[in-house]
């Protein structure tokens, strides 16, 4: 009977030891009640982040409200405005482990010399259990803290004044000063209107290489553009003129001046300017889906200005000498066929015969490569300006046709007179809507004309043996 009844005894022990810890591991991970840090600190709350589903904040009569869906914090109220989500979810953070510099009464009577009897309030609403409210009151500036105190206690406490400057929200604070969702590197598609016209249109392939495809359709400067774009989505705006604007005519932005459309696949931002102001050099501008409207400093804008001419592909075609196979250029009725095998370590080793002769050393005044000057004269053919006039049609007989036969590819190149000053330039037999100078073909005393250079490897070939 004595085995049994210790039995029942140690059934009962183990019982009530099972509850205790039920009830302790309930609480665990949330207290608003202050105990004591290792380091002596005294902390004032302990939240389990993952149970805060909304944070309201009460500020000199401004209500803000973010809410909170799985890990991202969004704007409730006021409405219509974008958050940053890592700034507010900073200030959660804060508040869930927050410690006290100081307990500086246990249980005040007077709140009203702590600035607590009209405080800054904010509010958690948890998942589980009741709001915590936490209220901030004025700044000690001769020990660098701010007062504060948990609604439902007049404990007093200090906390630094760098969290006490957080926990006093602003709605400029928290709001998203990224005009763009997207980074410029996962841009694919780039727009820009001028008065409501399209000044061009453009877009990226898996490679990187940008093709601008309105009004024209012609290679872009695939390698300035990313620069183009980080101007573009890193615009710093100066301030927030209106968070709901009606009138938008007001900052001219019913009838944007320009207008720049991003896209990286799956969205699509854009950007409307509007007036600038003499006095200040600042332009209002907004994003279309939201009525905000910023100000931004004209100084240093640059992007607005680019034509189609500055983002366009100043060369035509231009392959590395390394990946030629054979080179063929016919010159007012004369034709070179070059076949070409370099060595990308020795140029000593490289080998060009043109028109069957072997001309890998012949050389200039300068001891230049001659085949080389001639292609880097061939290459360097650039475009001047863009034909936009859709029934201008080049006509008539080429006078520089130059084909590149590559490892990978074949481009064929040709230059038809257009009138005393240009070139219509074809690619592949279509018009790429480029004209190119008259002077980098002739000889008008440049070093390295296209004219010099073939009449040089001419007279190299004629020479050889």
């Amino acid at each position: 009977m004595k085995f049994y009844r210790n039995a029942i005894i140690l059934v009962v022990i183990l019982g009530i030891l099972a509850g205790a810890y039920f009830v302790i591991s309930g609480k665990k991970g949330s207290s608003t009640g202050s105990t004591a840090n290792p380091d002596g600190s005294t902390q004032i709350l302990k939240l389990d982040k993952t149970k805060i589903m909304e944070i309201d904040v009460k500020n000199n009569g401004t209500n803000l409200v973010f809410i909170k869906n799985k890990d991202t914090w969004t704007i409730k109220e006021p409405s219509g405005v974008t958050g940053d989500n890592s700034k507010i979810g900073e200030i959660e953070s804060d508040i869930a482990d927050l410690s006290a510099t100081k307990l500086v009464e246990d249980n005040a009577s007077n709140l009203a010399k702590y600035g607590l009897d009209n405080p800054v309030s904010i509010t958690l609403q948890m998942t589980q259990g009741k709001p915590v409210v936490l209220d901030i009151g004025n700044d000690n500036d001769v020990t660098s803290s701010t007062y504060v105190k948990v609604e439902g206690s007049n404990k007093v406490y200090t906390i630094s004044s760098i969290f006490g400057n957080r926990f006093r929200v602003k709605l400029d604070d928290v709001r998203s000063v990224s005009l763009f969702p997207f980074k410029s590197a996962d841009v694919t598609s780039y727009t820009q209107y001028k008065g409501g016209n399209v000044v061009f249109k453009m877009k990226k392939d898996a490679q990187n290489n940008w093709t601008v495809t309105d009004p024209i359709l012609t290679n872009a400067d695939s390698p300035g553009i990313p620069e183009v774009l980080d101007s573009i989505i890193q615009t710093n705006i100066m301030g927030i003129v209106e968070n709901s604007a009606t009138d938008l005519s007001k900052y001219g932005l019913d009838k944007p001046s320009y207008t720049i459309e991003l896209g990286n696949g799956s969205k699509t931002a854009t950007m409307l300017f509007g007036k600038e102001d003499p006095q200040t050099s600042l332009i209002y501008i907004k994003m279309s889906d939201s009525n905000e409207v910023y100000s931004i400093s004209s100084v240093g804008i640059t992007y607005l200005d680019k034509t189609l001419k500055d983002v366009v592909d100043k060369f035509v075609v231009i392959p590395n000498i390394n990946d030629l196979k054979k080179l063929e250029v016919t010159l007012n009725g004369v034709k070179l066929t070059a076949d070409i095998a370099t060595d990308p370590n020795d140029k000593k080793n490289d080998k060009f015969v043109v028109n069957g002769k072997d001309i890998s050393k012949a050389t200039d005044s300068h001891n230049q490569v001659l085949f080389r000057n001639l292609y880097e004269a061939l290459i360097s053919v650039q475009v001047a300006d863009i034909v936009t006039d859709s029934s201008e049609k080049p006509s008539g007989t080429p006078v520089l046709s130059v084909t590149y036969h590559q490892k990978d590819r074949t481009d064929t190149v040709e230059l038809i007179p257009r009138d005393s000053n240009y070139f219509y330039i074809m690619l592949n037999g279509k018009f790429t809507n480029e004209i190119s100078y008259i002077k980098n073909l002739q000889n008008d005393g440049l070093s390295n004309s296209i004219t010099d250079s073939f009449k040089a490897v001419q007279d190299a070939v004629a020479k050889a043996k």
